[in-house]
C-alpha cells in the first residue's frame, strides 16, 4: 500500500517459516529518500510477535 506522501510503501504477507514450517508474518517496507535513492527493508515476526528487520537493500542513484 502506497502511503499518502507518495514516498513510502508497505506490503504485508504470511509465509511459511523455513525452519518451523509454521506461518509467519512478513513486511516489505520501501521508502524513497530526499536524494532520490530507495531503501527496501524486509521484516519478519519473531516468536513473541514483534517484527525484526532481517534484510535491508539500499539503491543509490548514479550521478550523471
Amino acid at each position: 500500500m502506497l502511503a499518502a506522501d507518495g514516498k513510502t510503501a508497505l506490503m504485508t504477507a504470511t509465509v511459511h517459516d523455513a525452519v518451523t514450517g509454521q506461518p509467519t508474518a512478513v513486511e516489505m517496507r520501501i521508502r524513497k529518500t530526499v536524494d532520490g535513492n530507495h531503501v527496501t527493508e524486509l521484516w519478519q515476526a519473531e516468536r513473541d510477535g514483534k517484527m525484526a528487520k532481517v534484510m535491508e537493500v539500499i539503491y543509490t542513484r548514479r550521478s550523471s
